[in-house]
């Protein structure tokens, strides 16, 4: 098991389990992270390997700000690109809900 998988306690036999991210359970892990609902709509795009350009024509906004509002996520979840965009949210999946906790730069800078 490789510390990724570790941080969540996923191993081979039990990937099957985790949860899957969708326009259901997407809401809760956006808020565990603590992403507005612009921010959190454009994560979830760029998790379906979406362009920036994709993205900004998909939400009617410019890719600068679809840029700007990236970096923006990535400085508050102390990150530096996709990769670790997307193993931040699987961090976030994998953790038990408390209701109000974030994603410290911590928790991801231990990821990672």
């Amino acid at each position: 098991m490789n510390s990724r998988s570790a941080a969540c306690g996923a191993d081979q036999s039990n990937l099957h389990r985790l949860p899957i991210l969708n326009d259901q359970t997407w809401p809760r892990v956006a808020k565990k992270l603590c992403l507005t609902p612009r921010q959190a709509e454009i994560v979830y795009l760029v998790l379906q390997a979406k362009k920036d350009k994709e993205v900004a024509a998909a939400l009617d906004l410019g890719v600068s700000t679809v840029r700007m509002h990236l970096r923006y996520v990535y400085n508050q979840m102390g990150i530096t690109d996709r990769v670790e965009l997307a193993l931040a949210v699987f961090h976030a999946v994998c953790q038990e809900c408390d209701g109000n906790a974030c994603l410290s730069t911590n928790d991801v800078s231990e990821m990672t």
